[in-house]
């Protein structure tokens, strides 16, 4: 409630849904055959996903190239796992350009441009949502992807997933050495509240009485084990029945204990800016210290000054 319920200092909702994009769906079976370990860094990332590539059967690593939230997404969710942002600690601009934060923004783009380079990642992947990155780990197409940690219930659906148990889970670049600040993990949240300008009070009681339910144990425990919802309640989070279940549940917490988002004003207009100048420098328009200088200011001149 504290780090999702409030805007302003106002309590606005009640936090339903909650997960990090930052958690590393990885294929244990095939890392323990390769003799691997989870990668700390993105160099760790590749190296990996040279060893356990085998095109078209199977691609060594994954990103979620489709223009707007999903690219937006991953991008913040590497660079959050080296403690750099785009934004500053309070969200009312941007970290300095040039900074190490932008010499991390480079090098993620760069990570991926070379990835696609030696043919690590799946075809049609600048086109890669979030639907269909999940939909090739559940087919056995991947070795390695970051992606929201509730979906690991779609990895682990035996009515529609070929690798159930055969995968694991850890927060993006885990105890990664290059940090230049502290890590966290990238994430977002769903909150359930009244509209201000609901004035019937018959209204305002069942849309009350609707909440409470979505936020109950019983509602917050079907939805994160039965539905692919990351629950907000720690008394779901900590559930035997939960951590059992649901085999996300730790890497879940670890995340959730690092989380990280984006609440200015500026978010969406920020995201657009993001994924167009990704999208310029992954497919060759634009260079990419180029496309990370004009991410910085353009992000920058949606603050008033």
């Amino acid at each position: 409630v504290k780090t999702q319920g409030y805007w302003k200092g106002k309590l606005i909702g009640l936090p339903f849904r909650i997960g990090s994009h930052a958690c590393l769906f990885y294929r244990k079976d095939l890392y323990e055959e390769k003799g691997l370990k989870p990668p700390r860094t993105i160099e760790e990332y590749i190296e990996n996903a040279r060893k356990l590539n085998n095109p078209p059967n199977i691609y060594g690593g994954s990103v979620r190239g489709h223009a707007g939230q999903d690219i937006a997404e991953d991008f913040l969710s590497w660079l959050y796992a080296y403690g750099a942002d785009i934004f500053n600690e309070d969200q009312t601009g941007t970290t300095p350009y040039p900074s190490k934060h932008s010499e991390i923004a480079e090098k993620i783009i760069n990570g991926w441009i070379q990835m696609d380079k030696e043919g690590l990642l799946p075809p049609g992947w600048l086109n890669q949502s979030s639907i269909d990155q999940v939909t090739n780990m559940q087919q056995g197409l991947l070795a390695q992807m970051n992606e929201f940690t509730p979906r690991s219930l779609t990895v682990e659906d035996p009515k529609t997933s070929k690798v159930v148990g055969k995968v694991g889970y850890i927060r993006l670049l885990k105890d990664n050495p290059d940090t230049i600040g502290p890590p966290h993990a990238y994430g977002a949240g769903w909150n359930l509240g009244i509209n201000k300008y609901v004035k019937n009070e018959n209204i305002k009681d069942a849309c009350y009485k609707l909440i409470v339910w979505m936020t109950s144990w019983e509602m917050q425990y079907l939805a994160a084990t039965q539905w692919a919802n990351g629950p907000t309640r720690i008394d779901v989070m900590n559930h035997p029945d939960f951590l059992k279940k649901v085999p996300v549940a730790s890497a879940h917490l670890d995340c959730l204990s690092v989380l990280k988002g984006i609440s200015c004003a500026q978010y969406a207009e920020s995201f657009k800016i993001i994924s167009d100048e990704l999208q310029l420098a992954l497919t060759g328009k634009k260079p990419v210290s180029n496309a990370v200088e004009d991410m910085w200011k353009k992000i920058g001149a949606l603050f008033p000054r």
